[in-house]
């Protein structure tokens, strides 16, 4: 959440992110019905994304962040 304290002379600024780990039922349940781990945490990563990538209209723009988030997690390049 993003903070400013303005004082005569000077500004600071500070700011928070939020980041979470893959839920561990979740990619159980979804290795537990045949994918690998490394597809279980694909299918879990772009599930969360899919509505961002979903309004990306420009498909060269999409399809080099798709690879940039494939290569993060694990998979082959050239998931679409």
């Amino acid at each position: 959440m993003p903070a400013l304290q303005i004082g005569n002379d000077d500004v600071k600024a500070s700011h928070s992110v939020s980041a979470t780990y893959l839920d561990e039922v979740k990619k159980f349940y979804l290795e537990a019905r045949g994918l690998s781990e490394s597809e279980a945490e694909s299918m879990a990563v772009f599930s969360h994304l899919a509505d961002i990538l979903d309004k990306i209209e420009d498909k060269s723009l999409k399809e080099k962040i798709v690879k940039k988030i494939n290569v993060k997690v694990g998979e082959r390049p050239g998931r679409q």
